[in-house]
């Protein structure tokens, strides 16, 4: 058993790094072997910031590293210590054996001319022997020394006098430690630093538990075999320690080193001396009651996610974003001046102090959950077997699972390159971010609806609801019965899930009791409840307090980079995240600048985002703030004006590749991409198919009884002697924010709007299937201008419930060459009254030799079946009907060189037999360049997993084997029907699909 000792005295370091030997360098037979470490200043300043975060003062030397100086640095350094204080020193170079002992190679040791076997050698006379009686001679008594020698040490077995070394260790309380056992080597990366220096201050870091001796060396013996994964080809060296003898009575004696994490301690700490408290109504004794309940949510917390293997191997967790989140709260509420019945209740309080906590627990429940139903390092799952259920809860993750990953394609490609490239820490870093994006979404964590799923989470939100009733203004006054106590536990939920889901009109969770309203009554007696307001300050201070899970992707495209960003090093640097006050916008107002040195020029874009996304947040919770006092301590801007890069790690202002908007415009929006002018006309009735889909699934989602059919219609016309080409839906319609977020910006796709992420989860929660959406890649929109040179908008929205908004109708006009967007209410008679959406392209005039454009021949080329009613029109200049056609939804219509008519297989299956060329569709439309087929049309869907190019005219990939398994099992009822089958067709169907049954 050791003995913990915890040092009364102060913390002391001398951290050395001898980067370059400089008269080795110049010796032809030496040069190699004692190359300059360029990565000791790295080494340096790893140890530097861990050290400091414990409250050791450091000093440091990187230049004057002779001989001569670092003896009376060394000396100087232990001699000024005093009984009860803690030394450390920390070494970092080349090492070199000589007559079995270990020596420090410093920036002046010479070469010995020559050795007995004729090769160069080190003068012995030139290097620093490191043992205890030469690095130690000046240390008193009373002072424990640990000395760290980060050095290569392959000159095998050492001699050393072991019984007289570990006596006078025992007798001056000294610990030795080095970076590998004898005989082995030291590595390091050339950017990130030395492996012995990144596991030693991940030891030492305030966000791991190491705090004595011996659990650091474990702990970094660990970290240094984890970085060693990456490299399959070297042996992992092996962290050497020599330490006393144990003490009289038989303790091994183990001092403490640094603070490690603590995290109940530091916690409950926070949570009692909150500055929130000074801004809570009711008396000390309801705040200590509640205080009391907490402290045992943070042990309940800490002590079931600490000994989770997901929690310990997630890179990206940072244990001191529960202070942070308490340090914006509070700044934040004591910026409002609240005043008498406006100050926070005990019960608002509790919820607020409760939130990251419980966050951090959800996490840990979450990635354990994710480690089982997901058990080979990959997030995404893949398609959607053909056994596998939609309704138990393992393939509601996965469909889950499956969101994220469409929503994060470069993510996901990331994260497998990584994987190819056998980076195994930086793949289990990017996959982890998937994860928390899973995490962050995933309402099911948080439902009340769903008892069992989530047992853990419900034993999280009892020990928040006992906090809540010990916030009652008598003890005796909380609330008795089983359903005053869920809805107290709905009250919670409804808040504590905006923590990471910014919040709407609308709460994240709601149930049919309370529809979509957030709940107001007070939860106990004496105490009122602002659930739509806490649940603001709760995400507005998440993102003030720069949580690294819920961090831009821009970090996970810099993990495998030339110059890696370590996400196990994000933690650490954001300890000294901060912010500074700075004047506002107005003379009343004030405004927040982050105020901090950052390490890697990813960190600085991911921050410089999360800055942008902040002030975007304040200024919509500010314009919306009036009889909402927890709102008026918002800052009315928040910027990285204070954001610097450590020195010497990178230049500033940040220089990023960039697109040339004016020549990269004519590309999405011309030829080159699509080929086919008329495409266009594709691209225009996959959105409208799109809105029509949306509408529905709102529709659904509000019960709506009264009668509605999806329609969409086109018109080929001309207006004022202008042609046009024109698409009239009655979808879904486009507010300003969706016209400026979605519609107009290119790349932009529906699994990356939060709206209509949120209302999927609504979907969800209901039972409503989940209609795929046709934009895969954001960009069809610029298609339009293939065809125009003018493009206007008419749009009226629909809400959540698929009824008509409040919002007024919009007109939008852009033109092609400067792509300007122009918005602005619209009482045309082309606007939607009924809600959807017209879209008119004004056509640009023919080129030389080229065909007039016929919408109607185009869209029966290309569109052969359909979900809702479609029609279509041409009229002349002079407005006389040309040519019109119509589509049947579900109905495929025979086509040119087919023997009779299609003969449908099965009642849905999106498939028919045809005597005669066959052809792939996706959404009912002609992928012009599929694969061929013969004798059939098969309508792809989700379920066969399309996928198609850039441009839809080719396919990828897709499930093949489904489609023929799908097909087979109804050909024979499907042939029966037809009186006239020809023989040859059945016998050139069935070989040209393998597995198909023989005509006999």
């Amino acid at each position: 058993m050791a003995d913990d000792v915890t040092a009364s005295g102060s913390r002391r370091a001398l951290l050395v790094g001898v980067k370059n030997t400089r008269y080795l360098s110049e010796h032809p037979d030496l040069a190699d072997r004692y190359r300059p470490l360029e990565f000791v200043e790295s080494d340096v300043a790893l140890i530097r910031t861990a050290l400091e975060d414990s409250g050791y003062t450091v000093e440091d030397t990187c230049d004057e590293t002779g001989l001569g100086p670092v003896i009376g640095a060394v000396s100087k350094f232990f001699a000024s210590c005093e009984p009860g204080d803690t030394a450390l020193l920390y070494f970092s170079g080349h090492g070199e054996t000589v007559n079995g002992r270990d020596h420090l190679v410093l920036a002046d040791s010479q070469a010995e001319w020559p050795l007995p076997d004729g090769s160069a050698g080190l003068d012995p006379n030139t290097l620093l022997r490191a043992d205890p009686g030469v690095l130690l001679r000046r240390l008193p008594r009373g002072v424990t020394a640990i000395v760290c020698l980060d050095i290569c040490r392959t000159a095998g077995t050492q001699q050393h006098d072991a019984d007289e070394a570990s006596g006078w260790l025992a007798d001056h309380d000294a610990y030795w430690l080095y970076s590998c056992g004898s005989g082995q080597r030291s590595y390091a990366d050339p950017v990130a630093g030395s492996w012995f220096a990144q596991a030693f201050a991940q030891a030492l870091s305030r966000v791991t538990p190491p705090t004595t001796f011996h659990e650091i060396v474990r702990y970094t013996q660990g970290e240094l075999h984890r970085i060693a994964d990456e490299y399959t080809q070297v042996e992992p060296p092996t962290v050497t320690k020599r330490s006393p003898w144990p003490s009289g009575d038989g303790e091994l004696r183990d001092p403490v080193v640094c603070e490690g994490s603590e995290q109940t301690e530091e916690w409950t700490r926070i949570i009692r001396d909150s500055g929130l408290w000074e801004h809570t109504s009711g008396d000390t004794a309801a705040h200590e009651r509640v205080k009391e309940c907490l402290a045992e949510l943070v042990r309940w917390v800490v002590d079931t996610s600490a000994g989770t293997a997901a929690h310990r191997d997630d890179p990206w967790s940072d244990p001191r974003y529960p202070a942070r989140v308490e340090e914006r709260l509070s700044a934040l509420v004591g910026r409002a001046g609240l005043q008498r019945d406006e100050l926070l209740s005990p019960a608002e309080t509790a919820c607020l102090l409760a939130a990251a906590v419980v966050q951090e627990g959800v996490v840990s429940i979450a990635l354990d959950e994710l480690r089982r139903l997901l058990p080979d390092g990959r997030l995404d799952p893949g398609p959607r077997s053909r056994d596998e259920r939609s309704d138990d809860h393992r393939a509601l993750v996965r469909d889950a699972a499956r969101d994220v990953c469409r929503a994060h394609t470069q993510v996901v490609r990331t994260t497998e390159t990584l994987r190819g490239r056998n980076l195994k820490e930086a793949t289990a870093a990017a996959d982890h971010w998937l994860r928390h994006r899973f995490i962050a979404d995933w309402d099911r964590l948080w439902e009340w609806e769903h008892p069992g799923d989530y047992q853990a989470v419900d034993a999280l939100i009892t020990l928040v609801v006992k906090a809540i009733k010990a916030a009652a203004d008598s003890p005796a006054a909380g609330p008795r019965t089983d359903e005053e106590h869920r809805e107290i536990a709905r009250q919670v939920r409804q808040v504590l899930g905006h923590l990471t889901v910014k919040p709407g009109q609308s709460p994240r969770i709601n149930d049919t009791a309370h529809g979509e309203e957030w709940i107001t009554a007070r939860p106990v007696r004496g105490n009122h409840w602002r659930g739509r307001q806490l649940a603001r300050l709760l995400w507005t201070a998440g993102l003030l307090a720069a949580d690294p899970r819920r961090l831009s992707s821009v970090l996970v495209d810099h993990l495998g980079a030339h110059e890696p960003l370590v996400a196990r090093h994000v933690a650490a640097a954001l300890h000294s995240f901060d912010y500074e006050i700075t004047d506002g916008r107005t003379a009343h107002t004030y405004g927040l600048a982050v105020r901090f040195n950052c390490p890697h020029p990813a960190l600085h874009a991911a921050l410089e985002e999360l800055t942008l996304a902040a002030d975007a947040t304040v200024r919509a919770f500010r314009a919306d703030a009036a009889g909402r006092p927890l709102m008026r301590g918002l800052p009315d801007q928040v910027t990285a004006a204070e954001l610097r890069a450590l020195p010497g790690r990178y230049k500033e202002p940040l220089e990023r590749f960039r697109l040339a908007e004016d020549e990269i415009r004519p590309l999405l929006m011309g030829t080159q991409l699509y080929g086919d002018r008329m495409l266009a006309v594709r691209e225009l009735y996959q959105n409208a198919l799109d809105a029509c889909r949306y509408r529905d699934m709102r529709r659904q989602y509000g019960r709506l009884r009264t009668a509605w059919d999806g329609t969409i219609t086109f018109a080929q016309g001309w207006h004022d002697g202008r042609a046009y080409i024109e698409c009239h839906d009655n979808g879904s319609g486009m507010t300003r924010t969706r016209l400026t977020s979605m519609f107009a910006r290119a790349g932009k796709r529906y699994e990356q709007d939060p709206t209509f992420v949120q209302e999927r989860r609504n979907w969800r929660r209901e039972g409503i299937p989940v209609r795929t959406m046709n934009s895969r890649f954001g960009i069809g929109v610029f298609s339009y201008f293939m065809l125009a040179d003018e493009v206007v908008v008419w749009t009226r929205a629909v809400d959540r419930f698929g009824q008509v908004s409040a919002e007024p109708a919009l007109r939008a006009d852009i033109q092609s060459g400067s792509g300007l967007l122009q918005i602005n209410v619209s009482r045309d008679p082309e606007v939607p009254e009924d809600g959807g959406t017209r879209v008119r392209l004004y056509l640009a005039e023919p080129q030389e030799g080229e065909k007039h454009p016929s919408l109607v021949e185009t869209l029966r080329s290309l569109l052969w079946v359909t979900e809702h009613r479609v029609a279509a029109e041409e009229f002349s200049a002079e407005g006389e009907p040309v040519r019109k056609a119509g589509w049947v939804p579900g109905r495929l219509e025979s086509r040119d060189g087919w023997h009779g008519g299609p003969l449908e297989i099965g009642k849905d299956s999106d498939a028919w037999l045809v005597q005669g060329e066959g052809q792939l569709l996706l959404d009912g439309v002609v992928v012009r360049d599929a694969p061929k087929v013969y004798g059939r049309v098969i309508n792809l869907r989700e379920r066969h997993s399309p996928v198609p190019s850039v441009d839809r005219n080719q396919l990828l990939e897709y499930d093949e084997e489904l489609i023929t398994t799908e097909v087979v099992r109804g050909a024979t009822e499907a042939v029966g029907q037809c009186g006239d089958v020809s023989l040859p067709w059945l016998w050139r169907l069935t070989r040209a699909a393998p597995g198909w049954p023989s005509p006999y």
